[in-house]
């Protein structure tokens, strides 16, 4: 009994001294969506024919985080007028301004703060627009710090990025360089990655992406799949299971709440994009 009592005693002391060193616990939730950029070739699944069906959907959703790929820049900037309760970073990829697709990062503006952003590219030359290694296209990541509005945890750091989907080197190089920009971050910040990554859970390359963070699909038993994969190409029936878009996470500062792919369609009964999104809802901490 006495011997009980002392060890209830240092579960107590110990219990105390963790909340003391920890920030309080927050709830966000991300979505990663590849919204399939603006071609006319697409006829009746044309951005045209989505776009307000698009803006419908994440209101209804209201995500603290909608990360995007393959967004043009007339894309961005409809959806930045029509989501009001939003602000967004991020740069096109073949010039850093305009020209090319956007990994652009919209954020709910009354709770989220931007403390830092930067756009690198996915090559060998980070800090400027260029090709990287056999790519078949420019490929960019955008990186956000952000902070609460009002209290609560302390920054989150929000990665969102997409592969190229032709160059092998280019997909490897790609998880190394995001592998030592992940490494620095952590040191400071609870760490989140998205994105289109054009790449399956069964290759070396994903394994490669779980080195630093862990998919949030493997850390909970909250799961709600509208289909095993994450791409439809624009179709209504299949088997669909082609899981090619993530959101990772600090399994050390963070655990996933729940986990969940949806079937949005237009008004028409199309897809709303040739992709499926993700949504994760986490929770996590900062230690002091």
């Amino acid at each position: 009994m006495y011997i009980s009592k002392i060890l209830f005693f240092l579960l107590l002391i110990g219990v105390f001294f963790g909340f003391q060193n920890a920030d309080p616990v927050s709830s966000v939730k991300i979505m990663t969506y590849n919204i399939r950029l603006d071609f006319a070739g697409d006829d009746a699944n044309n951005w045209q024919h989505r776009r307000a069906d698009m803006v419908k959907y994440v209101r209804e959703e209201q995500p603290d985080f909608f990360c995007i790929q393959e967004g043009l820049h007339l894309q961005v900037k409809y959806l930045a007028k029509n989501l009001k309760d939003y602000k967004y970073i991020g740069a096109a990829r073949d010039d850093g301004k305009k020209a090319g697709e956007y990994c652009a990062i919209f954020y709910r503006k009354e709770s989220w703060k931007v403390k830092k952003e930067e756009n690198f590219w996915l090559s060998e030359t980070p800090e400027k627009p260029s090709l990287g290694w056999d790519a078949a296209c420019f490929r960019v990541a955008t990186l956000g710090i952000f902070e609460r509005v009002k209290g609560g945890v302390g920054s989150l750091a929000v990665l969102n990025t997409h592969f190229d989907h032709v160059g092998v080197q280019a997909r490897a190089e790609s998880v190394e360089l995001l592998n030592r920009k992940i490494a620095a971050l952590q040191k400071d910040y609870a760490t989140v990655l998205t994105g289109d990554f054009n790449l399956t859970p069964d290759t070396d390359l994903y394994a490669g992406l779980n080195e630093k963070l862990t998919d949030a699909y493997t850390l909970t038993e909250n799961v709600t799949e509208a289909h095993p994969g994450t791409f439809n190409g624009f179709k209504m029936k299949g088997d669909f299971a082609r899981r090619i878009d993530y959101v990772f996470l600090d399994a050390e500062k963070m655990s996933v709440q729940s986990y969940r792919t949806e079937v949005p369609v237009t008004v028409e009964g199309r897809q709303l994009s040739d992709h499926f999104p993700v949504i994760v809802r986490i929770i996590f901490y900062n230690l002091r």
